[in-house]
């Protein structure tokens, strides 16, 4: 749309979005990165990680290793180029290790103990503090 001869920057999510002081506007600086994120996340977690991977890393550090190793290089081939810092992703790396460490070992409990309920919470807390994370660095080291 023009406006006194210059052309306005495409819509914002913001645009799109009419509840008052929502987006908060450090996301909205942050918005097409953050949907990478996200995006790199899901793939980086669950999409290109191998199955054996999954099942053995609450059993071994050095599964877990490889997990971690997969996601943080996953992280930074998919973010870096889009011009956030590969600090963000190794930092990540480093937090996502400390949460599935605790995280895989108490589903496998869980799991083994049929307490299914208890098993989904723990999954639904490990996923939330990924993305609290993921979210609350960017502004840090993007």
């Amino acid at each position: 749309m023009e406006r006194g001869g210059t052309v306005d920057p495409e819509p914002s999510l913001a645009h799109w979005v009419r509840f008052p002081g929502y987006p908060p506007p450090f996301l909205m600086q942050y918005e097409w990165q953050l949907i990478w994120i996200l995006a790199s996340h899901f793939l980086a977690d669950f999409v290109c990680q191998p199955r054996w991977i999954g099942e053995q890393k609450s059993k071994s550090n050095r599964i877990l290793f490889y997990h971690i190793a997969l996601y943080t290089s996953l992280m930074v081939l998919l973010l870096v180029p889009l011009g956030i810092d590969p600090r963000y992703a190794l930092l990540n790396g480093v937090i996502h290790a400390s949460i599935d460490f605790v995280s895989s070992r108490l589903t496998t409990y869980f799991y083994t103990k049929q307490r299914f309920q208890a098993f989904w919470n723990v999954i639904a807390a490990d996923q939330f503090l990924h993305l609290a994370f993921l979210v609350g660095l960017l502004p840090v080291l993007s």
